[in-house]
């Protein structure tokens, strides 16, 4: 999984603002990778920067429902059982099998993207309210 970040981080050209942005540049390609819209690529970094300063095994134990792992912060509310979800919700999208997987980067923003599309579609449009924006 390694070697796959590092390929898809060094092959994606650089030529574009929100991949010269100087939050979190060494993932630009990723947020690319991962699919989320170029227009929201840009926050995505910034976003990431604020929540974990790029760092990928960054643990917060004090955020709500057993706190946030990663470079996004994914809380762990969308990798617990729910009444809705018996795995979680994250599970049931195929996205991790438990909440240890959010440690891995290229994981955890797809995790980011799939919580982001989730969303756009139930608040509005606005993709980044579960990050408080």
């Amino acid at each position: 999984m390694k070697l796959l970040l590092a390929a898809i981080l060094a092959l994606t050209p650089a030529g574009t603002e929100w991949r010269r942005s100087q939050h979190c540049p060494e993932y630009a390609n990723a947020v690319a990778f991962v699919g989320f819209p170029i227009q929201e690529r840009g926050m995505a970094l910034r976003v990431m920067h604020r929540e974990s300063r790029c760092i990928y095994g960054v643990f917060n134990g004090k955020d709500p429902n057993g706190g946030s792992i990663g470079l996004m912060q994914i809380n762990m509310f969308w990798c617990k059982p729910s009444r809705w979800h018996s795995e979680g919700w994250l599970q049931s999208e195929g996205v991790v099998v438990d909440c240890d997987d959010l440690y891995n980067p290229l994981t955890n923003l797809k995790a980011a993207k799939a919580i982001f599309d989730y969303s756009v579609e139930h608040n509005k449009g606005n993709g980044w309210q579960p990050w408080g924006l």
